[in-house]
């Protein structure tokens, strides 16, 4: 298909500002920008990791659901997740985009 799949472009529509990790949440930070003429409602998964090789960190996920971004525009939000680990939350060192879809609104 050219151009890609919906989820590719939605993906690419989506960037990390911050990720903030304290004793009881995980937190992320991102901004969703729609370049295109048409609105669409953006669902995100961001998942947050540890390093490879360091202390393992349990499967933590935050997601973000029908954020309605308008066309020609940003939107910034955030997505938390309950912090289950036994620690700190140190064992966790990065997050990432794990899905990224959009549907016309």
């Amino acid at each position: 298909m050219p151009g890609g799949s919906s989820a590719n472009k939605a993906e690419r529509d989506v960037r990390i500002d911050d990720c903030l990790i304290t004793r009881d949440k995980l937190t992320v930070k991102l901004t969703v920008t729609n370049n295109s003429s048409t609105t669409y409602k953006y669902d995100v998964g961001v998942q947050f990791k540890g390093e490879i090789g360091g202390p393992s960190a349990n499967v933590a996920i935050a997601n973000v659901d029908d954020l309605l971004v308008p066309a020609n525009s940003s939107k910034s939000t955030e997505a938390s997740t309950p912090y289950t680990g036994t620690g700190d939350g140190s064992e966790y060192k990065k997050c990432q985009v794990m899905t990224a879809s959009r549907t016309m609104s």
